[in-house]
């Protein structure tokens, strides 16, 4: 879902409304409701400079405190259906609706009733859901899928891959697109870490910038596409040629990356009870044996090698 200028059409009113359900002291709900009320901006241009005009509604994007009164003024954004969820991040918001292979007409009302609902919603909140960039993928590991629910009468447009957050969502549930353009994007950065060869640099000091320039973006949502075997294995073919090549004095191998940050994950979704992963979070299941008294511990049912490699199963083995 993409709104019409998201920070620029807060309302400032209906902002510090929701101030009381996060903000326990007094003195600095009173600091935010200053920081959005009775705001001026000017207009610029080379040496002439406008009037100072008074702004009623936004709140200033760039600034530290933009963000987190937009997530506060959007925290109710729910859905009301079990089934369903809606995925926040600051303004950048997700709906998930699953669907069956032979959707009936119930699973077409529920897609359009979400959307229409979170038509609503917005409407309250003073916002515009911006239709052009609105976008609907579906996934599914069938090529051919048979669901043809329709998201609603608007022009909402269906794409096959979807960029969210910096991962490339495709509709097949791989990720192929996105290990490509990100190793296509590391490997222009290893000109760099030649050059400091040919200047004859300690190699301690290359190891650090290739963990800066490569590896850091390698284990950027690598959580989330670690589902995709294929494309674990084209990452660690690259680390391996990275360290053949002495771009690196150490061998990374991706799955050891993989598991250092899932272990990261599942350390900040214990330690947070408000984490926003936690509610998705697998827990072993008891079950009794017929032969025997005791109780252990049962693991989902897995069709798919991708259901099987992700996120949620992977850290119960």
């Amino acid at each position: 879902m993409d709104f019409s200028k998201a920070f620029d059409t807060v309302d400032q009113e209906l902002a510090a409304e929701k101030y009381n359900d996060f903000v326990d002291s007094p003195f600095i709900r009173k600091w935010l409701y200053n920081f959005t009320k009775d705001r001026e901006q000017r207009l610029i241009w080379r040496n002439t400079k406008c009037a100072y005009h008074p702004i009623s509604r936004g709140c200033s994007q760039g600034t530290v405190g933009g963000p987190g009164i937009f997530s506060m003024l959007t925290d109710d954004a729910t859905s009301s259906r079990e089934q369903c969820a809606v995925v926040k991040y600051s303004d950048d918001m997700s709906c998930i609706i699953p669907c069956l292979k032979t959707p009936n007409n119930t699973e077409k009302e529920t897609m359009q009733a979400e959307f229409h609902d979170f038509s609503r919603w917005a409407k309250c909140k003073k916002l515009q859901i911006n239709t052009q960039k609105t976008k609907e993928i579906r996934f599914s590991l069938n090529p051919s899928p048979v669901c043809h629910c329709a998201c609603d009468p608007v022009s909402v447009t269906s794409v096959t891959d979807l960029r969210i957050l910096g991962i490339t969502f495709q509709k097949n549930a791989l990720f192929s697109k996105h290990v490509k353009a990100l190793l296509s994007h590391s490997r222009s950065l290893l000109y760099l870490l030649k050059d400091l060869h040919l200047r004859q640099v300690p190699i301690h000091e290359v190891d650090r910038l290739f963990e800066a320039l490569i590896l850091s973006r390698i284990r950027y949502g690598i959580s989330v596409y670690g589902c995709d075997r294929g494309a674990i294995k084209k990452v660690d073919t690259f680390l391996e040629k990275c360290h053949s090549k002495q771009y690196t004095s150490n061998r990374i191998c991706a799955d050891d990356v993989l598991k250092e940050e899932d272990q990261r994950l599942l350390n900040n979704i214990m330690m947070n009870s408000r984490h926003p992963l936690r509610p998705y979070l697998l827990t072993h299941r008891k079950a009794k044996n017929s032969t025997r008294s005791d109780f252990f511990g049962v693991k989902p049912q897995t069709k798919t090698k991708m259901f099987l490699h992700s996120f949620c199963n992977r850290i119960l083995t």
